[in-house]
């Protein structure tokens, strides 16, 4: 990845500025950020491969898995004040990931939900090119002025890559629609 810190800060829970204001350690915004986007990743994962997203209602999802996205909805309000209040709100969503771990069908991404819901994400015009190449200076991808990026959006994950080089280097990684 080009340039990791940067990604950890502006796809974690909160705004760039809060991550300012508590002055954490990078190592601590890279275990936030692994441990958010563990519990977003899995509840995308766990709903595309429970819920046609043509057809189903919210009702046919588990109940725990109902609170865990309440829950993740929340995290970390009210916003610690320190890096302590930082590392329990890192043990809270891993412990929200191993609820949906624990109900995450085997082998979820060769279902025919999830085959069809993908098929489906992919196919919706939302306005967005699935593929490109742009200039850079977009401060909220880490990408500097004048730099060339291509983008690739799947309907449930879009990549952001830069050459650095020689060789293509992810800038950001995200997900949804």
């Amino acid at each position: 990845m080009s340039d990791a810190s940067c990604n950890y800060r502006l796809d974690g829970p909160w705004h760039v500025e809060e991550y300012a204001r508590l002055r954490l350690n990078d190592s601590l915004v890279k275990r936030l950020y692994i441990s958010y986007m563990n519990c977003v990743y899995l509840c995308f994962a766990y709903r595309i491969s429970i819920l046609r997203y043509d057809r189903d209602v919210e009702r046919r999802l588990h109940k725990e898995i109902r609170a865990a996205e309440r829950k993740l909805e929340n995290v970390g309000r009210p916003k610690p004040q320190d890096a302590k209040g930082v590392e329990e709100v890192v043990a809270e969503l891993d412990q929200l990931a191993r609820i949906w771990r624990r109900h995450l069908p085997h082998n979820v991404m060769r279902s025919a939900i999830w085959r069809a819901n993908i098929k489906y994400l992919v196919s919706v015009d939302d306005g967005i090119g699935h593929l490109g190449v742009k200039r850079g200076g977009q401060w909220d991808l880490c990408i500097p002025d004048g730099v060339t990026y291509y983008f690739v959006d799947r309907g449930l994950f879009y990549f952001f890559f830069i050459e650095e080089k020689d060789r293509m280097k992810v800038v950001r990684f995200g997900l949804g629609n």
